[in-house]
């Protein structure tokens, strides 16, 4: 039988500041350092967290969301980029990666 590696991972199921991507990444830098202090070395946050996921798009006519998407686009940020950035430097015990909504996992440290 192949014996695989153990880790610590760590779901974070949890809301965005919606539409602040700033205020969104400072969550999610103090989400990694306590799921680093306590031991993970992954941490998945949900798809589209930083700037939010657009919800709006299917509950109103497009007509009605075009500032929902002018604040989102605004809050939207760059991989790489200075966001990406800070929460590379999260503080945290435990060397650890995180999982973005594209699928892919980037070491965080």
């Amino acid at each position: 039988m192949t014996q695989l590696p153990r880790f610590k991972a760590c779901a974070a199921h949890v809301a965005p500041v919606f539409l602040n991507a700033q205020a969104t990444v400072e969550k999610a830098c103090a989400l990694i350092a306590e799921a680093s202090d306590n031991g993970a070395q992954l941490i998945a946050f949900p798809e589209s967290f930083v700037p939010g996921f657009p919800l709006w798009a299917s509950v109103q006519a497009p007509i009605k969301n075009h500032e929902y998407f002018k604040r989102m686009t605004a809050n939207s940020i760059e991989v790489p980029g200075p966001e990406v950035q800070s929460i590379g430097k999260a503080p945290g015990n435990t060397p650890l990666w995180c999982l973005s909504e594209s699928a892919s996992a980037r070491r965080c440290r």
